[in-house]
């Protein structure tokens, strides 16, 4: 079980998971129980329905999910559908949410959560630079199995398996693209933390001691921890353009050259 004490410096959206055993039978049974219903439209009506009382709505649950889920991530859809809601597809994206945000707290209980942040980040970096491999890992022509059997051959020796388990899910969702996704879990490691994530964009890998005072800087700037993530893009040229949320700082080199281009013409 969660204890309490632990639970109550948790943000408020991730409360909801308190007073259950966090693990990776927790996240992954709650993540496959989105996916399940996000491929039964019957299951989730009858699991939302206003018209029927939460305790018929809960039994339903113990009739479907007893015997196939951990007795934590039952706990934890009993008390979603005791909830009200304005219909099924809602149900299923708070389950989903629930199941992303208990990765996050089983990664950082195994003190393991920075390392999942970078596997995550490298995912996307590679789906971006191989769109062949990203047009199969999400072909919603191809069955959640075929597409979890390619991905668990690209990340099985290169990432943890709660990195896995975010990936998968990016991938399968059916609510957003792939970028979104990843997106979205990404800034859920930073809720947890309570952080915000950096893209460092730069010309090429920066020295340790640049790494570190750019961290600093940001850190203060953002009067609050910062997860700073580097991607290597040539066309930077030099220096380095942040991205924190919507907010850019670009001191590269080809912003430089830009403004440059901007005065002679």
């Amino acid at each position: 079980m969660t204890d309490d004490a632990v639970a109550r410096h948790w943000p408020a959206s991730y409360r909801e998971l308190a007073g259950v055993e966090i693990g990776q039978g927790l996240a992954e049974d709650l993540l496959a129980c989105s996916r399940l219903l996000d491929g039964n439209a019957f299951l989730r009506r009858a699991l939302s329905d206003p018209a029927r009382p939460a305790a018929a709505r809960q039994s339903l649950v113990d009739d479907v999910f007893s015997n196939q889920v951990a007795p934590s991530a039952l706990a934890v859809l009993r008390r979603q559908v005791a909830r009200s809601w304005p219909d099924g597809e809602a149900l299923a994206r708070s389950i989903e949410r629930l199941g992303l945000r208990a990765v996050w707290l089983w990664a950082d209980g195994q003190g393991c959560l920075a390392e999942v942040v970078d596997e995550l980040f490298a995912f996307g970096r590679l789906m971006a630079g191989q769109p062949d491999l990203r047009a199969a890992v999400t072909d919603p022509n191809a069955s959640g199995e075929r597409r979890r059997a390619l991905i668990e051959g690209l990340l099985r020796k290169r990432a943890r398996p709660a990195a896995l388990a975010l990936a998968e899910q990016a991938a399968l969702t059916r609510h957003c693209t792939l970028e979104d996704a990843l997106a979205r879990d990404l800034d859920l490691a930073a809720e947890l933390k309570g952080s915000v994530i950096a893209v460092a964009r730069v010309a090429a890998p920066l020295p340790p001691d640049q790494r570190a005072r750019l961290l600093d800087v940001l850190t203060r700037r953002e009067a609050r921890p910062v997860m700073l993530q580097e991607l290597v893009d040539p066309a930077v040229l030099g220096g380095v353009r942040v991205e924190v949320g919507d907010d850019v700082i670009d001191g590269s080199l080809l912003a430089g050259l830009d403004d440059a281009r901007r005065l002679l013409t």
